[in-house]
């Protein structure tokens, strides 16, 4: 993961409240409200992706941007805080983003599979590579999992769509433990 400290640093984290389940819980919230907010300018700059909310896709795309936000935070904690506190966050993540959907978890691992993946291939080398494989992942999970929905298909190849998404879910979240 050397590829994540390259990107965020070695940071050191100034919450006084380390109620990890409290913070687990905001993360779940933040997550799942910046990805609903998302779909819109999405649709200003993409007009066609309102084929997702015609195909009734709209829950399982916030879904999906929700878990790559969470996913991607997640990579971030090794660097904000101890292995101890690491493996709290963690478990407490994972708890809440099951309560929130029962899928999450293995979403969440789905997630950390792909980025891990193209980290060792080295085919993520900056935050703007990084950025374009998160988006990626949300389409192509989008349409692998609904592969009958033609229109779907066109999404899950297209690179800037990809980047740009993925740039909304970095930019808001890059620093999301340092408060």
């Amino acid at each position: 993961m050397k590829i994540f400290q390259k990107i965020f640093g070695k940071k050191k984290n100034t919450v006084e409240n380390k109620n990890t389940s409290v913070e687990a819980l905001k993360l779940v919230k933040v997550a799942n409200t910046l990805a609903v907010s998302f779909y819109m300018p999405l649709v200003n700059e993409y007009p066609k992706l309102t084929l997702i909310n015609d195909s009734g896709l709209l829950e399982e795309f916030d879904t999906l941007v929700t878990i790559a936000s969470i996913g991607f935070v997640m990579t971030q904690i090794g660097y904000s805080y101890n292995i101890k506190e690491t493996q709290e966050y963690i478990s407490s993540i994972n708890k809440e983003a099951i309560s929130w959907n029962s899928e999450s978890s293995k979403l969440i691992i789905e997630f950390g599979r792909y980025i891990n993946d193209l980290t060792s291939k080295n085919k993520i080398k900056d935050l703007d590579e990084l950025s374009e494989a998160i988006g990626a992942w949300v389409f192509i999970d989008l349409y692998s999992k609904n592969p009958h929905n033609i229109e779907i298909k066109e999404f899950a190849n297209s690179r800037h769509l990809f980047f740009v998404l993925g740039t909304m879910i970095t930019k808001s979240l890059s620093n999301y433990w340092i408060k």
